[in-house]
C-alpha cells in the first residue's frame, strides 16, 4: 500500500491548485493595468505629436497675419488649432495662449488640453509636453505643446494706396483654359484685395479701380470736362487730355475756354452708352473693399484698348490733386503707393501727342512717359501681360516690362495658373514693402 509522501514541496504542489488560480488572478490585475496604461501612453504620445504639429503651423499662420499688419493673429492661431485638434483630446479642455514679444521680435503660441483616459486616471499618468510640465499631479492626461517664431522687422510703410488698372477691351471676353479672361482677371484681383486687406478688415489699405478700353468712364465736377462750366458732378466717357497734360497728374483748369488742353475731352465712341450698362466705371481710392469687389464682379468687356488713358487716370487717383482727392500727398513715408496694370493686348486706340497729333504711336509714348513719371514720384508700378501673342506683341511686352518698377515687377502670363501665381507674388511683394523691411 502506497503512503502519502513526506516531501512538503511535493504535497503543496499536489494540494494547492485553487491557491495558484487565486494568485494568478491577483497578479493579472496590475498586468492588465500596465498594458492598458501602455496603450494610453501611446495614445497620449500620438496626441501630443499631433498637438505639436498643429501648434507649429498655427504659430507660422499667426506670424504671417501679424507681419501683414493684421490684428487677428491670436484668433488665427486659435482657429487653426481648433481645426487640427488631436482626435483623442477631451472636448472643452483646450487652452491656447498667443504672446507677442516686440522687444525680441518673437511670437509664441502654446496650447494644452486633456486626453480622454481611463487607465491614465487610475495611474495618475501625465502626457507631458512643454506646457503640461506645470500641470499639477491631480490632472492626469494633460498634454501641451508650444512654438516660437521670429517676426520680420517692420518698415516705415504701414498703409497702402493701390490703383488697379484693368483691361476691359473686347479681347478680354476670349477664353483661356476654358474660362473668359476677364473672369480669371477679376478672380485674381479680388483675391489680391482680400489678401492685402485681411478680407476687408484692414482699413489702412485703399484700392481704386480704373477699368479701361477705348475710353474711361468717370464721375467728376463738370468743369474738368472740356466745354462744361458747372461745378456739379457729371458722368462722362472721356478721352485723354491734350499733350503734354496727358502725361501728368495736375489739376485741370476750370476756365471755360475753347479747347482747354488741361481738361479731358468727351469721347465720341458709339460704345460709350454701354459703359454704364456694364459698370465699367472708375472707382476712386476707398476702404470700402466690399463695393470694390462687387464692381469687379459686375463689369463686362467692351471696346478697344487705350492703356495710356487708364494709366493717366490711375496717376490722378494716387495723387491728392483734384478731381480725385482721396489719396494722401506723394512721398509720405508711411504709405506705399502702387499701380497694377493688367492687359491682354497691345495699344489699339490713339492718343494725343505733340502738335495735336492723335495716333496709336503717341498713345504708346504716353504710356511710357506716365510710367516714368509715376516711378519718379515714388509709385511702385507692377505690370501684368495676360495671353499676349509673344511674336505679334513682342513690342508690347517690352513696353510693359520697361514700364514696371523693375524686372521682378513685370509678369508675362499665358494661362490662368500663371496669372494666379503672378498675383500671389504681387501680393507678397506689396505686403513686404507695406509692412516689412527689405
Amino acid at each position: 500500500m502506497k503512503t502519502k509522501s513526506s516531501n512538503p514541496l511535493r504535497n503543496f504542489l499536489k494540494d494547492s491548485a485553487g491557491n495558484v488560480s487565486m494568485i494568478f488572478g491577483l497578479s493579472a490585475i496590475p498586468m492588465f493595468l500596465a498594458a492598458g496604461a501602455t496603450l494610453e501612453y501611446l495614445n497620449m504620445s500620438k496626441a501630443r505629436t499631433e498637438m505639436q504639429a498643429a501648434v507649429d503651423s498655427a504659430a507660422l499662420a499667426a506670424a504671417n497675419t501679424y507681419a501683414l499688419g493684421g490684428t487677428t493673429y491670436e484668433a488665427t492661431a486659435k482657429n487653426y488649432i481648433d481645426k487640427n485638434l488631436p482626435a483623442a483630446l477631451k472636448p472643452g479642455t483646450l487652452d491656447v495662449k498667443v504672446k507677442v514679444d516686440k522687444a525680441q521680435n518673437l511670437i509664441k503660441v502654446s496650447a494644452s488640453g486633456t486626453v480622454e483616459s481611463a487607465f491614465g486616471n487610475i495611474m495618475n499618468m501625465n502626457g507631458g509636453g512643454p506646457d503640461a510640465s506645470e500641470v499639477q499631479s491631480d490632472a492626469p492626461g494633460k498634454i501641451g505643446a508650444s512654438a516660437t517664431v521670429s517676426l520680420p522687422v517692420f518698415s516705415d510703410f504701414h498703409k497702402g494706396e493701390i490703383a488697379m488698372v484693368v483691361d476691359f477691351s473686347w479681347s478680354m471676353y476670349d477664353k483661356v483654359d476654358g474660362v473668359r479672361k476677364y473672369i480669371s482677371m477679376r478672380e485674381a484681383a479680388i483675391k489680391l484685395i482680400d489678401d492685402l486687406t485681411q478680407k476687408g478688415v484692414n482699413n489702412d489699405v485703399k484700392f481704386g479701380l480704373v477699368p479701361f478700353s477705348e475710353s474711361v468712364r468717370v464721375t467728376m465736377p463738370k468743369y474738368y470736362i472740356d466745354g462744361q462750366s458747372s461745378s456739379s458732378n457729371g458722368t462722362y466717357c472721356i478721352e485723354d487730355r491734350k499733350y503734354p497734360y496727358n502725361r501728368e497728374a495736375t489739376t485741370p483748369s476750370t476756365t471755360n475756354s475753347t479747347n482747354n488742353k488741361t481738361r479731358w475731352g468727351q469721347s465720341t465712341s458709339a460704345t460709350c452708352s454701354n459703359y454704364s450698362k456694364y459698370s465699367v466705371n472708375v472707382k476712386p481710392l476707398t476702404t470700402d473693399h466690399a463695393s470694390t469687389k462687387a464692381q469687379l464682379n459686375t463689369m463686362y468687356p467692351i471696346g478697344n484698348t487705350h492703356i495710356a488713358l487708364g494709366m493717366e487716370i490711375a496717376y490722378h487717383l494716387l495723387t491728392p490733386n483734384a478731381p480725385y482727392t482721396q489719396g494722401v500727398a506723394m512721398g509720405q513715408e508711411d504709405t506705399l503707393k502702387a499701380v497694377i496694370l493688367l492687359t491682354d493686348g497691345a495699344q489699339t486706340s490713339p492718343g494725343y501727342g505733340a502738335n495735336g497729333k492723335w495716333t496709336v504711336a503717341a498713345a504708346e509714348a504716353n504710356t511710357a512717359a506716365l510710367c516714368t513719371a509715376m516711378k519718379n514720384a515714388g509709385v511702385r508700378v507692377v505690370t501684368v501681360s495676360f495671353d499676349l501673342n509673344d511674336i505679334a506683341d513682342a513690342a508690347s511686352e517690352k513696353r510693359l516690362e520697361d514700364c514696371a518698377s523693375g524686372p521682378e515687377y513685370y509678369f508675362n502670363t499665358d494661362n490662368n495658373q500663371e496669372l494666379a501665381a503672378a498675383f500671389g507674388v504681387i501680393k507678397n511683394q506689396l505686403a513686404k514693402v507695406m509692412y516689412l523691411s527689405e
